[in-house]
């Protein structure tokens, strides 16, 4: 290489002098010529070994059943990779032939910050394909990692960045390092969110509290949506109106915020609401009832097996309900409703029969008694979810009136002014 460069420049300088440059001009002259020859040369080497690399390598990528080579391929790493041969041919054309000791130097530091780049960039490529083969994988979703991604891109970017202000003012990296760590109170101040998001994205992804595609809700930050994106210091969310909301992700770990994602993976919505019965309509069944009710063949079983035990129960304590109802035991239309709703709800197709189901009684109020149903829709998805729901308490609210029951509602104006109106009919007559 020194031999071949020297010949190249003894036959500039003999170029140079045919033409009639004469002096220490030709020695300048010469070098320039140099230079810009080995670099024309150089990227001439490199536009030719990269056509031919990347031909040979598209060919044998499109006959491999494998994806992520094909991933290799168009983020362009191999060709990155390239890079390294023209900037070392340079190198040691330029070495070659220099021999002043300044310049050799000047030569060889500005390769290494050249080569310190360069590798710092192609390691940042290779950390943007492991993310995107990953986000390819099923589990992506469940684990992501552009948090930690991002964070190794900083580490490397910084170490790289000491390397260069090491190579220049050439330094041992410890010594640097040493420095920085005097005004490291500094540092941790003006750095003090992207620290934050690093531990916190290490905390979540650890934890698994958080996914992209859960739907969350943050009331602080009037977030109420599906998780689109989780990077080192945002979260972004998109709200159910389409608005996009981006949170400081430590406000996740330093703060409280509730995560839909269990009620998908238990795969059942809950419906937590409640009736309320008049009370006056409430009352004990009699013969006739009992009767009419047992034609619901929902719960035609119900009261056979109910009327055997209140039967052996009062014949057990010789009471006759003909006589004394109070003291006896009853059936009642509000249990007997109760019964038909939980039968009910236990025969619809569209209630997840493995989640609680109750229908129970809460505390009377001046309103009258509640009857909660609290059960869990099959079909999570908001808008069909909503449907059944209404569904349901359509079908309850009207069932209600074939046990004589009323539910209860405060009287409109218009009951009131009805009410009044009759009031005084009736004094005038």
């Amino acid at each position: 290489m020194q031999y071949l460069s020297q010949t190249i420049t003894s036959h500039i300088q003999e170029w140079l002098m045919a033409i009639g440059v004469r002096g220490s001009a030709v020695t300048g002259i010469a070098d320039v010529v140099f230079v810009l020859c080995a670099i024309v040369a150089v990227i001439l080497v490199h536009t030719i070994i990269r056509l031919s690399f990347n031909l040979s390598i598209k060919k044998i990528v499109a006959h491999t059943a494998t994806k992520w080579d094909d991933y290799i391929f168009n983020h362009k790493l191999f060709s990155r990779v390239l890079y390294y041969i023209p900037v070392l041919l340079l190198y040691g054309m330029l070495i070659a032939n220099y021999q002043d000791q300044q310049v050799a130097v000047l030569i060889r530091r500005f390769t290494y910050i050249v080569l310190t780049l360069l590798t710092v960039r192609n390691v940042h490529l290779f950390l943007q394909l492991l993310h995107q083969i990953y986000q390819y994988q099923e589990f992506s979703q469940r684990r992501p990692i552009k948090g930690i991604m991002q964070i190794i891109t900083i580490f490397v970017y910084i170490v790289g960045g000491v390397l260069c202000i090491t190579i220049i003012l050439d330094i041992s990296p410890l010594t640097l390092l040493g420095g920085i760590s005097a005004v490291s109170a500094v540092l941790l101040l003006v750095f003090k969110d992207p620290i934050l998001g690093i531990i916190s994205g290490i905390q979540l992804s650890a934890n698994n509290m958080l996914q992209i595609g859960d739907w969350i809700e943050i009331p602080e930050y009037n977030a109420d949506g599906e998780v689109i994106d989780i990077s080192m210091q945002n979260v972004r969310v998109r709200n159910w109106d389409k608005t996009i909301v981006s949170l400081p992700i430590y406000s996740l770990v330093s703060q409280s915020f509730i995560n839909w994602r269990g009620m998908a993976e238990a795969g059942g919505r809950r419906i937590k609401r409640s009736i309320a019965i008049d009370v006056n309509s409430v009352k004990f069944c009699d013969a006739a009832m009992i009767k009419r009710f047992s034609r619901f063949s929902i719960i035609k079983d119900y009261f056979i097996s109910k009327e055997q035990e209140v039967e052996k129960h009062n014949q057990m304590r010789k009471l006759d309900s003909r006589q004394d109802i109070v003291s006896c035991r009853a059936l009642t239309n509000l249990g007997t409703f109760r019964a038909y709703v939980f039968a009910y709800l236990r025969n619809h197709p569209h209630i997840n029969q493995s989640l609680t189901l109750m229908v129970r009684h809460l505390q009377p109020t001046a309103h009258g008694i509640p009857i909660q149903i609290y059960a869990f829709c099959s079909d999570i998805a908001w808008e069909r979810y909503e449907s059944i729901q209404a569904d349901v308490f359509d079908h309850i609210i009207a069932a209600a009136q074939e046990f004589d029951l009323r539910i209860y509602q405060s009287p409109s104006g218009s009951e009131v002014t009805k009410l009044i109106e009759a009031h005084y009919t009736h004094l005038a007559t």
